[in-house]
């Protein structure tokens, strides 16, 4: 309970605080803008004053100019003031004219016009103090003089300009000594001030009731938001929190209190806008490392799905380009001794340009080269780049194990700011391409082995099956000729149909082996059909019983794993026909998620696994190491008289 006082006094405090504050700028504020609109609308009142005072006169000098210019005015009636009289007509001088006109404005109330000099002739036009003073200052200096005086309880703004001495004048005041151009005199307009007054009290008045109004009524607002001020930036703070706690860094509060709670408000924000930041800096940098997975994972998908180095390389440019969002690209590789004499692919860049940077000045070809506008290099590639529109490119090597491939070269039409990000991307997938050149190049090193290899296991079947027989018929041959020598007909007939049967195997091994020969793994559609169709064909020349089966047929390996997996069975029927002596041969093939089996298993005589023919132990150790060789593991299970059973299993490799 005293917690919860403490935090309503603060409340009121700086409620209190809040609202004296804000009233003392409006009143401050109010009382600075009255002064000044005050100020302003008595210079304008006396400004107006003024602009009728000069209006006036100058009609009465107007006024008085054509009288002067007529001669005077005659009228037939004498009025207060004339001249001269002739002939029933009365002359009036313009001083008169001047006289009479401000008595009747003065009649009416209005201004009056008074017409004074220091040398008078007319003891009624007697000067004030004033205009005393100013037709003294006139001698001096002629020019109008404007005051504000009182006359009988009202305030007049009087206006007087100087009189200067015409020739028309002189017919009067000759006798004062005038002369043409001198100031005889002046003349003034008084305009009443009183409706001005009235005004600019009026004025007063409605600003300071203004003013009043317009500070009770915010003080007024201010008692009322008092709740506001303080309760609902709390709530605004709790909010943030609550909001930024969800993970909802849009949330803001903008608190313009002035003290405390503005300050944590501020800091607050500055929390959450930190937040929001690193977040989306998170984010980007997620994003980014997404794209450049992505792109990788492109590139390699496209390595695994081509089958020749050219495909591969163009894949790889193509998707590298469009990553970068470049024009163009192209890809060198290292020839034997480490030189780049040969343009291998390129994407858009014209023959004559692309073959341009063969044997480059650029150094060390194991350094990656960024060129963000080629205007300002000074490299020669750059100017041949330059000189075919290229603004920007880069250059970086093709590695793998730390040797250099080729180079990878981007072109950009336009100056392309290379970012630390893009260097890291491009960098990464110049090893990558560099790993698919070395595993193209290790993969035709081992098509070169496997044709070699091939190569000894023809020579070798040759001497096993064919040389061996052609020896033995050679022998036979011999041994008939002198079996029909001596005319045993019976002895060569059984010694013709021996080599009659030596003939037939040595046709049967000639066949496989071309069979052999014909058949690999990219000649079908996958490991399971080419084995189907390879062990019908050998149970219609071998005349064994065949048996085949195989689980989720429709998956495919990698082509050397499914050409050493055929390899593999090719040779256990092989032995299975030379040597078995079985009527029923069953293979058996399981593709599963992580490895490949392979069961082959015939009901011949069988044999001890210690005490096989060398025959046997070849084809034996030829099986063995190609399951080796993928990683995989082999085993034979045999008894004499039980028949034989092989089993292989190999690790998994799709396509």
């Amino acid at each position: 309970m005293r917690v919860k006082n403490r935090r309503l006094g603060a409340r009121l405090n700086l409620g209190v605080r809040f609202t004296l504050s804000i009233g003392l700028v409006i009143l401050v504020t109010s009382a600075v803008v009255f002064a000044i609109v005050y100020r302003l609308q008595e210079e304008q009142t006396l400004a107006q004053v003024n602009a009728q005072a000069r209006a006036l006169l100058s009609q009465m000098i107007v006024t008085r100019q054509w009288v002067a210019d007529y001669g005077g005015v005659w009228t037939q009636q004498p009025g207060n003031y004339y001249w001269t009289m002739e002939n029933g007509y009365y002359q009036k001088t313009p001083a008169m004219v001047t006289k009479e006109l401000s008595e009747r404005a003065d009649m009416l109330g209005d201004y009056r016009f008074h017409i004074t000099s220091l040398k008078l002739k007319n003891p009624a036009n007697a000067p004030t103090e004033s205009e005393r003073q100013a037709l003294h200052g006139f001698e001096t200096n002629p020019v109008p003089v404007t005051s504000i005086e009182t006359q009988q309880e009202v305030s007049l703004y009087q206006y007087m300009i100087p009189l200067q001495t015409t020739s028309v004048c002189l017919q009067c005041h000759a006798d004062q000594g005038y002369h043409v151009g001198d100031i005889r005199g002046g003349l003034s307009v008084a305009v009443p001030m009183d409706a001005a007054k009235r005004t600019l009290a009026e004025n007063r008045n409605a600003l300071i009731l203004g003013a009043l109004a317009l500070v009770a009524s915010v003080m007024l607002i201010l008692y009322t938001l008092i709740a506001r001020v303080i309760v609902e930036p709390i709530h605004r703070l709790g909010a943030v929190a609550v909001g930024v706690g969800k993970g909802n860094y849009d949330v803001t509060c903008d608190l313009r209190t002035g003290d405390e709670l503005e300050t944590l408000g501020n800091s607050l924000n500055e929390m959450v806008r930190g937040l929001k930041q690193s977040h989306a800096e998170l984010r980007s940098q997620i994003e980014q490392r997404n794209r450049e997975l992505a792109t990788l994972a492109n590139i390699a998908l496209t390595i695994s799905q081509t089958t020749t180095l050219k495909d591969v390389l163009r894949g790889a440019l193509d998707e590298t380009v469009a990553a970068m969002k470049l024009d163009d690209g192209a890809i060198q590789l290292c020839d034997a001794d480490g030189q780049f004499r040969e343009r291998v692919t390129t994407n858009g860049i014209p023959p004559e340009l692309a073959n341009a940077w063969c044997g480059d000045d650029l150094g060390a070809v194991d350094q990656a080269v960024f060129v963000a506008d080629t205007q300002a290099e000074v490299r020669a590639l750059s100017r041949i780049f330059h000189a075919h529109a290229y603004r920007a490119w880069a250059r970086v090597p093709l590695k793998s194990k730390n040797h250099v491939l080729g180079s990878l070269y981007l072109l950009a039409r336009a100056p392309f700011p290379f970012t630390a990000e893009d260097a890291a991307l491009v960098r990464c997938i110049g090893n990558q391409i560099g790993v698919a050149v070395e595993n193209a190049r290790n993969a035709e090193r081992v098509e070169q082995m496997a044709i070699v290899e091939e190569r000894n296991r023809l020579a070798r079947e040759m001497h096993d099956s064919i040389a061996q027989a052609l020896g033995y018929l050679n022998l036979k041959t011999e041994l008939l000729e002198g079996t029909l020598a001596r005319s045993e007909i019976a002895l060569a007939r059984e010694e013709i149909a021996d080599v009659r049967r030596v003939v037939r195997d040595a046709c049967y091994d000639v066949r496989e082996s071309i069979n052999g020969l014909r058949l690999r793994s990219g000649d079908a559609a996958g490991l399971i059909p080419l084995t189907a169709t390879y062990l019908h064909e050998f149970g219609q020349r071998s005349g064994l019983l065949t048996e085949f089966s195989a689980t989720n047929g429709e998956a495919r390996l990698a082509p050397l794993l499914e050409t050493e997996v055929f390899r593999i069975i090719q040779e256990a029927l092989t032995n299975i026909r030379r040597h078995a002596q079985a009527s029923r041969v069953r293979v058996a093939i399981t593709l599963a998620e992580d490895s490949t089996r392979i069961e082959i298993e015939d009901d011949g005589r069988g044999f001890d696994l210690n005490g096989a023919d060398d025959a046997q132990h070849f084809g034996l150790r030829i099986m063995r190491e190609r399951a080796e060789r993928l990683g995989g593991a082999f085993r034979i299970e045999s008894e004499r008289g039980r028949g034989t059973r092989i089993l292989v299993q190999v690790p998994m490799r799709r396509l």
